[in-house]
């Protein structure tokens, strides 16, 4: 009879086992896939932010050249769009 609990106590360990575990990993493989997406998210940003900085910063330098005033002896031959103001 008492080796009939130990087997019953021992069959619940087990299981319980198996449940601690099955819940350890799917909670691991879920924690792995956010963070799988989150590398994922982070590997494509950065090529993108790399070629649209690139792609805005000459953008930019040719727009505030063509609102600038032109100078017709000037070096650069146009004025400048912003200028420091001392005071």
């Amino acid at each position: 009879m008492r080796n009939l609990s130990l087997i019953v106590l021992r069959e619940r360990l087990m299981a319980s086992v198996h449940r601690l575990l099955s819940m350890l990993v799917s909670r691991s493989i879920g924690t792995l896939r956010r963070m799988r997406d989150t590398n994922r998210t982070l590997v494509i940003a950065v090529p993108w932010f790399w070629l649209l900085l690139f792609l805005l910063i000459p953008f930019v330098i040719v727009l505030k050249i063509s609102f600038a005033q032109t100078r017709w002896l000037g070096t650069p031959p146009y004025t400048p769009l912003f200028e420091w103001v001392h005071g």
